[in-house]
């Protein structure tokens, strides 16, 4: 049963989305640089919105190298098309912080699909 309401929610053969399978909220942040009071330029990263999104666990994988163990967690946001997002910007979703790597072009302007990464999870 519970398969078959996730298939209504959303169609992954075709994108097609309704609105209640915008469940999770997520934030964007964007990155600034300004100076402090010692005239250094830091870096920092404000939230520029707070909006609803749909979020699907993509994949994961875990790399030795150099007896150093690095860990990735790819996911993939889809949210309103009118949302201002960037490659350069982030994601924080239940506590965590993912990287965009890629926004692939929309065949239509309704919504957007943002292809993201965290590392050492």
């Amino acid at each position: 049963m519970l398969s078959k309401l996730w298939f209504a929610l959303i169609n992954e053969n075709t994108g097609d989305m309704r609105v209640g399978g915008m469940r999770h909220t997520i934030e964007i942040q964007r990155r600034t640089t300004e100076r402090n009071g010692f005239g250094e330029l830091v870096e920092t990263w404000g939230t520029i919105a707070t909006v609803r999104a749909q979020v699907t666990i993509d994949s994961g994988a875990q790399v030795v190298q150099q007896d150093e163990v690095s860990n990735t967690q790819n996911i993939k946001v889809q949210v309103w098309g009118h949302v201002d997002v960037t490659e350069r910007d982030r994601v924080i979703w239940r506590g965590g912080t993912y990287y965009i790597d890629m926004i692939p072009p929309s065949y239509d302007d309704r919504t957007k699909v943002l292809n993201c990464r965290r590392v050492n999870v």
